[in-house]
């Protein structure tokens, strides 16, 4: 059954953000989790061993997760 508008109003999320894998398994604090782009040598890094620790920090660029949820914040009003 879907909320009423008030009751979606009065909802308070108190607790995360939490970073969910595709998994729907995986998680963790979105603290210092990143949101990450690589490039063709960064994929072939990963692909290799399957651990982002091998990946060379030149070859990748991110963005904060919190940064992201952030800015989401500030342009639609919310506080998530």
């Amino acid at each position: 059954m879907a909320e009423s508008a008030q009751q979606e109003e009065e909802k308070s999320y108190t607790h995360g953000p939490i970073v969910v894998l595709s998994d729907n398994s995986t998680y963790d604090g979105s603290n210092l989790n990143k949101l990450v782009y690589l490039t063709e040598k960064g994929k072939d890094q990963l692909d290799e061993s399957y651990d982002f620790k091998h990946v060379d920090q030149d070859e990748y660029g991110f963005v904060f997760i919190d940064e992201l949820i952030e800015a989401y914040n500030q342009v639609h009003g919310t506080n998530l």
